[in-house]
């Protein structure tokens, strides 16, 4: 059995949940499947300082877009890491659809946070910081949750294309017979389950999905994943004339509203995941 780990950001509230089983989580995917190898007879804590301890893996669970370099610099103090290495997650780190004010896409752009979830953790943390009576740790941080989508760059305000916040990117929908796709792919180790959600709307967001189908996963997204450093976590993807495009990576996925048995089913298959990874580091 493994000793595990989990580093946290200290203004982070990890664990939200009923004592029954399947357990009702409201936060993180990686509680579910925590709870699932602690039945198995496995062990974990939470740290919420870049403090080393002993453990046989180490999971870097720091829900912000940039990672501090003190948590990153624990890598080489355990025979095991999970996510160390995804340090960055911004747009600019993470797109490869990135405009200029001088391109010469000629089709639809939107503009986005350069920050993940559109800057609302960070812009929480500030918050919370605030109320402690300590110093945020993101000064400057802006929320923005609503995409904007124009019919090409030239439409674009001048003061966006001077905004270090905010990002240009080719607009790049997936089509489908009634409207939208956008493909989730949720992955830990070698586990891992990608949905493709249907919606009329251009953007879109849970509320607005009429069918759901599960899809396999281009080797490009491997690739991707690579690239970002990101062993457990969430992609959202879309297929543009026949490629794969990432859209946004997330290596603190939440655990959304979903029936119960789901939950659980989710929560084994990240665990699996999880043990698989440690047995191929043994």
């Amino acid at each position: 059995m493994a000793n595990i780990v989990v580093y946290t950001h200290p203004l982070d509230r990890f664990f939200i949940w009923r004592a029954a089983w399947p357990p009702v989580i409201h936060g993180y995917l990686l509680c579910g499947a925590l709870r699932a190898l602690a039945l198995r007879g496995h062990r974990y804590r939470v740290v919420k300082k870049p403090h080393p301890v002993r453990a046989d893996l180490a999971i870097l669970h720091m829900d912000s877009t940039i990672v501090d370099k003190d948590y990153l610099a624990l890598k080489n103090e355990f025979p095991a890491t999970l996510n160390f290495d995804a340090s960055d997650i911004s747009k600019r780190n993470v797109s490869r659809s990135l405009l200029t004010k001088d391109a010469a896409w000629r089709g639809q752009v939107i503009v986005k946070s350069d920050l993940n979830y559109g800057g609302l953790v960070e812009v929480r943390r500030n918050k919370e910081a605030r109320r402690r009576g300590l110093a945020e740790p993101y000064p400057g941080a802006r929320e923005k949750l609503v995409y904007d989508i124009y019919d090409s760059a030239g439409a674009v305000p001048s003061e966006v294309w001077s905004d270090p916040d905010l990002v240009v990117e080719k607009f790049m929908p997936e089509a489908d017979a009634d409207g939208y796709a956008m493909r989730t792919w949720v992955f830990l180790g070698d586990e891992g389950r990608c949905i493709r959600h249907v919606s009329p709307h251009p953007v879109i967001k849970s509320h607005g999905v009429i069918r759901t189908d599960v899809v396999d996963v281009p080797p490009e997204m491997f690739a991707e994943r690579e690239r970002l450093g990101i062993q457990y976590g969430k992609f959202d993807f879309v297929m543009y004339e026949g490629k794969p495009v990432l859209l946004d990576a997330n290596k603190t996925p939440g655990a959304p509203d979903m029936p119960r048995d789901m939950r659980h089913r989710i929560a084994n298959r990240l665990a699996n995941g999880l043990e698989g990874f440690l047995k191929a580091r043994r």
